[in-house]
């Protein structure tokens, strides 16, 4: 955590399930580390905690089934989808292309003290990683088409038999590309919606003004292989 500090400009998020808050670290302001990247690779997208990753969350959160699985969460950015299922109950493996989003998943995990998460550095271009998962999910890591193709392949390789994908989207037009090469490549996929607040930062002279969250819509999209089904 030393470490984060010492190289972001860090805020706590306070993130509201079911009968449970949880606390997450994520960077204060995105445009700083875009501004610092010198490639396409190094773009922080990781940092920020999207409504896809709340939506992810809140699904995971309610969902049945997820208790003794073991799940892979692929671009796991700050850690929040994979700590939910490890509270759930899963044996997660957490994966990212960057060594800090993992950094930021371990500091996450020790802040919400959650057991039973790995973390592994993975690139979707050349992915390495033993073994198949009955749960492989992730959030808004639709966004790059020229991905697309990398991700199918990573699915349909670290897929168990009889398994699912869950994977949040904001509703971005590249998410009908994936599910075409998802389609060629075997699996069926339905979309379901979930609803999440969008919490209000406020000043503490302001908790009291009345004021109501605006609402926002996640698609979650749910990927398994035909011939399983």
């Amino acid at each position: 955590m030393v470490y984060l500090q010492q190289k972001y400009n860090l805020q706590i998020n306070h993130i509201h399930l079911p009968s449970q808050t949880l606390q997450m670290i994520s960077v204060v302001d995105l445009d700083v580390l875009i501004d610092r990247a010198q490639c396409e690779d190094e773009l922080p997208f990781w940092a920020k905690l999207w409504p896809a990753a709340r939506g992810l969350a809140l699904y995971l959160w309610q969902a049945q089934g997820i208790a003794g699985l073991e799940a892979l969460e692929l671009g796991a950015g700050t850690g929040l989808c994979g700590i939910v299922a490890a509270l759930k109950g899963a044996e997660v493996m957490q994966t990212d292309f960057i060594p800090d989003a993992l950094l930021f998943c371990q500091a996450n995990a020790a802040l919400n003290r959650a057991n039973g998460i790995t973390y592994r550095l993975a690139d979707w271009r050349d992915f390495q990683l033993p073994g198949r998962y009955p749960l492989i999910f992730g959030s808004d890591i639709l966004y790059e088409p020229a991905l697309h193709a990398p991700l199918v392949k990573v699915i349909a390789g670290k897929l168990a038999p009889g398994g699912r994908i869950i994977i949040a989207d904001p509703g971005r037009r590249t998410v009908m590309g994936f599910l075409d090469l998802a389609e060629e490549a075997g699996f069926t996929w339905v979309v379901e919606e979930v609803v999440i607040c969008k919490e209000i930062e406020k000043e503490p002279s302001t908790q009291n003004t009345g004021i109501t969250p605006a609402t926002i819509t996640v698609d979650i999209l749910e990927l398994s292989r035909v011939t399983d089904s």
